[in-house]
Parts: C-alpha cells; sequence; structure tokens
C-alpha cells in the first residue's frame, strides 16, 4: 500500500513539475514571438519607428495631451466640440437625429457607446485569465495579487505623510 501511495505521489509531482515546464516553456515561446516580431522590424528604420509607437502608445499619449491641452486652453470651444452640454449649442454629428433622446455627439458615443465596447472587451480578458491555463488561475493567485495590491498601496499612502 506504502509503494502504490508513494508512486501516486511521484507520479503527481512529475506531472506539477511537467505542467511548470510546459508553461515556462509557451511563456519562452511567447517571448520569443514578441523578440523576433520587432527583430524582423529592426532592419528599416520604418519598422523600428512602428514598433517604437506601438510599445509606448505614443498616438495614445499625444491625444490626451492635445485633448487636456484644448480643454483648458478654449473651453467654450471644447464644449461646443465635444458636446458635453447637452442644453447649449452642440456639434451634432448625425444632424437632428437623436438615439433614445440623447443628440449623437463625441461625448455621448465615448461615454455611452464606446465604453460597452470596452467594457466587454475587458469581461473577455478576464474571463480567458481565468480559465485553465490562463494567467488568473487557479482563484488564489487573484486572492494574493489582491492582497500584494492592497498592501502596497497602503504602504505607499502612509508613506506619503
Amino acid at each position: 500500500m506504502n509503494t502504490m501511495r508513494r508512486r501516486s505521489q511521484a507520479g503527481m509531482q512529475g506531472l506539477t513539475r511537467l505542467r511548470r515546464q510546459s508553461q515556462s516553456m509557451r511563456w519562452r515561446v511567447r517571448a520569443d514571438t514578441l523578440n523576433r516580431r520587432v527583430s524582423d522590424n529592426e532592419g528599416n528604420f520604418m519598422g523600428r519607428a512602428l514598433a517604437v509607437i506601438q510599445k509606448f502608445s505614443l498616438p495614445l499619449l499625444v491625444g490626451v495631451v492635445a485633448a487636456l491641452v484644448f480643454a483648458n486652453a478654449y473651453p467654450t470651444a471644447y464644449s461646443f466640440f465635444v458636446g458635453a452640454d447637452h442644453h447649449g449649442k452642440y456639434l451634432s454629428l448625425a444632424g437632428d437625429w437623436h438615439f433614445l433622446g440623447h443628440p449623437i455627439t463625441f461625448y455621448f458615443l465615448v461615454n455611452d457607446i464606446f465604453m460597452v465596447f470596452f467594457f466587454g472587451l475587458a469581461a473577455k480578458e478576464v474571463t480567458e485569465a481565468l480559465l485553465p491555463g490562463g494567467s488568473l488561475n487557479p482563484p488564489s493567485k487573484v486572492c494574493r495579487a489582491s492582497v500584494y495590491t492592497t498592501c502596497h498601496q497602503n504602504i505607499s499612502l502612509f508613506a506619503t505623510f
């Protein structure tokens, strides 16, 4: 009976070791693929420039800075262009058409329409991460990460005072 128990334990340990090795191999393959994509573009200037732009999300950062400058420098023009004030003058993207009582403006599109797609994409990513083999499986990883994050935030909060 003892030998069977030892054999099953050894088999489980070997299976666990095999799973860890295959997971680390998957990460190595992903890292190699990413490095190959970047290194393939090293030969030409445009490829390297696009790799840097994608890596640091430069269009997003430029857009955020431009919106902040525009909103603070010309608040009336910003309000008209974005359409944040439904009762005043605003730039309508669809003329006199309304969707569920809302005029179709940039403000409405971003806050009411595009946010649905954003949270849907976020829910999809979290669901995939929680599946077996995902980065948040088993659920104890989620709990551990939450505890670490909370502790780090509290430590940095108290360190500022």
